[in-house]
């Protein structure tokens, strides 16, 4: 046990913050993280194993408050929901405009007991946790700043498998550079294997697929074209590009 929680370490993969590659039982992060957002902004709430219901089940565990008068903000489903590599995610805006200079909470409830696999009980709502794992805390501003811009063209890489104790890790490293803080939206395409998710870079670089106990995407084909979108905190997203992933093929 203790092999497998070294070597899970080496194993991460970057969803909107889910220790998803650690062999833990349960995860759950959001984003955008603590700070400042525009009107409008998008929302990932992405669980790992046991805590994946909370995106799931998003209408009764997720919830928008007004910090200043307590009101809860309903929250749409932006796209369909995303099966990643033992994960789900949900994507969701503001159903109305969020109030210029108003601070937000971002609350989830968790399950906090199992038994045979299914909730027992469940634990009171609570902050949501960024990547940064700070409560997440908004404040809404005008958002003069652009779109997020592309530095430079991502450049097409290889699909690496890394065998581990407790399972392989299936991985492409995107390095993306982009005029502003930005995540991305990714559509990852195969023959018969196509989903999007939210993804966060990890030091300038996006890390498809998954560590060895989970990811956003599950990566079983060898040839993939992966759509990567910048977004914002205000919810603007920038330039599609399109880069292709192909199993063995040589690091740029």
């Amino acid at each position: 046990m203790l092999r497998c929680a070294v070597l899970a370490l080496l194993a991460l993969v970057s969803l909107p913050g889910a220790a998803h590659a650690r062999c833990k039982p349960s995860g759950l992060t959001a984003w955008p993280p603590a700070g400042e957002v525009g009107i409008s902004p998008l929302i990932a709430v992405t669980g790992y194993a046991m805590d994946a219901m909370v995106a799931k089940e998003h209408a009764a565990r997720v919830r928008l408050l007004d910090a200043q008068s307590g009101q809860r903000v309903p929250l749409v489903e932006w796209t369909a929901q995303s099966a990643g590599y033992r994960t789900h995610q949900v994507l969701l805006k503001p159903d109305r405009p969020l109030k210029l200079g108003h601070r937000y909470r971002l609350e989830v409830k968790a399950g906090k007991t199992w038994q045979g696999g299914k909730v027992t009980a469940d634990r009171p709502f609570a902050p949501a946790r960024g990547p940064d794992g700070v409560p997440i805390e908004w404040r809404v501003r005008d958002w003069p700043q652009a779109a997020p811009a592309w530095r430079q063209r991502p450049v097409d890489g290889p699909i690496e498998t890394q065998q581990f104790g407790c399972g392989p890790a299936v991985q492409a490293r995107v390095p993306v550079a982009v005029a502003g803080s930005a995540a991305f939206l990714v559509q990852l395409e195969g023959e018969a294997d196509a989903h999007q998710a939210l993804v966060v870079p990890q030091e300038g670089t996006l890390i498809l697929g998954h560590g060895m106990c989970a990811g956003p995407f599950t990566m079983a084909e060898s040839r993939y074209a992966a759509v990567l979108v910048p977004v914002d905190a205000a919810g603007q997203e920038g330039q599609a590009q399109t880069v292709y992933l192909t199993a063995g093929a040589a690091a740029p």
